[in-house]
């Protein structure tokens, strides 16, 4: 809840069932679209198809920018983000 001011127009939050991430969403008016966690599946995916490993992979991509590029501007950051998503 300490980094919630910093955050706006936030549409989606993609996380586990926990009950936290539900609190959150809903303190961010956000979708919480939570990952179901079954024995029985071999992949866990939201009910739009957002999968654990579409979110490690997104969080690889940005390490490896603030690798390339010796750490970058907080200022800057949603400009990352979006030619991360322009480059995919």
């Amino acid at each position: 809840m300490s980094v919630i001011n910093r955050l706006d127009n936030v549409k989606k939050l993609i996380s586990d069932s926990k009950s936290c991430f539900k609190q959150f969403s809903y303190e961010l008016k956000a979708e919480n679209s939570y990952i179901k966690t079954s024995p029985t599946q071999k992949h866990y995916l939201t009910e739009d198809g957002n999968s654990l490993a579409s979110v490690n992979e997104l969080m690889s991509e940005i390490e490896n920018i603030i690798q390339r590029t010796h750490g970058f501007s907080t200022r800057y950051a949603q400009e990352y983000l979006d030619f991360n998503v322009l480059r995919k």
